[in-house]
């Protein structure tokens, strides 16, 4: 078996931990008084799921899948254990031929800092697209 594969499946397995706890958390914040008085102006299960829990769960959830995300990045770097050559293991290597390990962890830790911090400014965009909506709603 290709060791990508189960460095893939690894990963998956700990991503849907997290993930199912990250919807089940946020489903519980919803009051059940919100599906019954969707249930009684006459929504099916269906329409209420994806018209009043859905937009409710999703800011909730964003966060913490903003977190995970970031989890995920982090926890790549331990692929290496199934000899699978990730960011960090490919600069090793690297250093190890020419003895450079700082430039080698300082270029590392540049990568990772900027791919967590797109996902985070793309995770702000989306709170504070969020936020605006709401407040046209309320107003």
């Amino acid at each position: 078996m290709d060791r990508r594969w189960i460095a893939i499946f690894a990963l998956t397995l700990y991503a849907v931990s997290g993930l199912s706890e990250i919807f089940r958390s946020s489903l519980a914040s919803i009051p059940k008084g919100q599906f019954d008085a969707a249930l009684s102006v006459g929504f099916t299960s269906k329409q209420v799921l994806r018209r009043v829990i859905i937009p409710q769960v999703f800011p909730i959830a964003l966060p913490l899948l903003n977190n995970m995300l970031i989890s995920l990045i982090k926890a790549s770097s331990l692929v290496s254990m199934v000899s699978v050559v990730d960011i960090l293991n490919g600069a090793l290597i690297k250093a190890n031929v020419n003895y450079r390990y700082l430039e080698a962890y300082i270029a590392v830790a540049l990568i990772y800092w900027a791919l967590c911090a797109s996902i985070e400014a793309i995770t702000a965009g989306y709170e504070k697209y969020g936020l605006k909506n709401k407040r046209r709603r309320l107003a």
